[in-house]
């Protein structure tokens, strides 16, 4: 019988976390549903061998997946190659899935044939397990309702990974076009973007699965990770653009890459901003914000306070709001 769901789960030095995170999945009516794939990520810890004790003991649940280190990209192009679900979900190796929601959600899979079901998630700390925000659907939209995905998609702009269940027949019959950066941070971004050009119809079901912890150290969204990691949110950035330029997109699902596009520019601005204040990152902030203006003019960041004050005054502010953009991003992970 297949499994209605198949979980990828990126896998990289994540010991201290990992029993959590597959423990959610110990669930005896799911069994027959699930299956769990562990994509270790060439970790260094003991990843490799919590996830090998675990697909040992529960065989008809997980799979212990090994591989060189490439980044959460290759997990993911790794996880649709060994998929055998009907739909395909991904997490991360220090997050976790709600057991109620999850229950809910593959009792949804069991009725579904909409290429994308989209579900709620909780954002929280790590340590204090303070939840810090709750993903909210747009009130004009109806649940349990299936939709022609062009039709909404101008009111899913919140859309990202932790909250996207799709059909792994359309991850493995467009392999190579969706295929992932590898080697590289912030692909989670061109994960949901080249999806969303092969949605047809989409499913909300008003359910929490996911629950994302942040303010772990070494993450990519912490300041020293932003820091060390910059360019390569420049590089997914561009190759982004560049796919969208390629591809004859629908008018809505266009305005929808536009609108993800703009906020990773003006997150580019931020990365820039994040580093040690100096004239050669100034000149590169420069280099980029004139590259950016001159080449891609659907782009509006000037929309962003903060990079509307820069340019107004010709980048004069800048050690100033570098500081302020370094203090805000420590204090939200504090």
């Amino acid at each position: 019988m297949q499994k209605l769901l198949t979980v990828s789960i990126a896998a990289y030095n994540v010991e201290s976390y990992l029993e959590e995170t597959l423990n959610s999945f110990l669930i005896k009516e799911l069994e027959d549903k699930l299956e769990v794939l562990i994509v270790n990520d060439g970790s260094t810890d003991r990843t490799s061998d919590i996830a090998n004790s675990y697909a040992t003991k529960y065989p008809h649940l997980f799979k212990h997946i090994n591989k060189e280190n490439a980044g959460w990209g290759s997990t993911i192009n790794e996880g649709i190659k060994y998929a055998t679900g009907k739909y395909f979900k991904q997490l991360d190796g220090d997050d976790f899935f709600e057991k109620e929601g999850l229950i809910k959600l593959l009792n949804k899979l069991e009725l579904s044939e909409s290429d994308l079901i989209v579900t709620k998630f909780i954002t929280f700390k790590d340590g204090s397990n303070e939840i810090f925000d709750k993903f909210r659907f747009n009130e004009n939209l109806k649940t349990q309702v299936e939709y022609q995905f062009e039709d909404v998609i101008c009111n899913m702009h919140n859309l990202s990974m932790h909250n996207i269940t799709i059909k792994t027949k359309i991850l493995e019959e467009h392999y190579e076009e969706l295929k992932l950066t590898e080697n590289c941070f912030y692909t989670d971004v061109e994960y949901l973007l080249k999806i969303s050009t092969k949605i047809k119809t989409v499913t909300i079901l008003p359910v929490s699965v996911y629950w994302y912890r942040i303010g772990r150290d070494g993450q990519s969204v912490s300041i020293d990770g932003i820091c060390k990691y910059y360019n390569h949110h420049l590089t997914v950035l561009k190759k982004l653009l560049q796919y969208m330029n390629e591809k004859n997109l629908q008018p809505n699902i266009r305005d929808f890459f536009i609108g993800r596009l703009t906020d990773m520019a003006s997150a580019q601005y931020e990365r820039y901003l994040c580093l040690p204040i100096s004239k050669e990152n100034k000149m590169e902030l420069i280099k980029y914000h004139k590259w950016i203006k001159d080449k891609y003019t659907f782009i509006n960041i000037n929309k962003y306070k903060k990079i509307k004050l820069l340019t107004k005054t010709n980048f004069i502010l800048y050690p100033f709001i570098s500081k302020y953009t370094k203090n805000k991003i420590v204090n939200l992970y504090k």
